[in-house]
């Protein structure tokens, strides 16, 4: 899944923006992918890249989860290793 995420944030105008992710993703994890994103924002020297990551305490990969705030989407979490 860390490849997708680096194929969607190259072809995004900005990088990952609110990716929903399962509260339980690990620090390292998170270290690992802002890194990566990182490495490629480098790459793309004409690109600033970001990562917005959001994550849901008590939500696992593939729930669908709602959000009172209407500013936000449903959405299913999204699984990451």
């Amino acid at each position: 899944m860390f490849q997708e995420f680096l194929l969607y944030s190259s072809v995004s105008g900005t990088g990952l923006d609110v990716v929903p992710l399962p509260g339980e993703t690990t620090i390292t994890t998170i270290e690992n992918l802002l890194i990566d994103v990182a490495v490629l924002s480098l790459k793309y020297t004409d690109k600033a890249l970001s990562a917005r990551l959001f994550l849901i305490p008590g939500w696992k990969a593939g729930e669908m989860v709602s959000f009172e705030n209407r500013n936000f989407t449903s959405c299913r979490v999204m699984k990451i290793e």
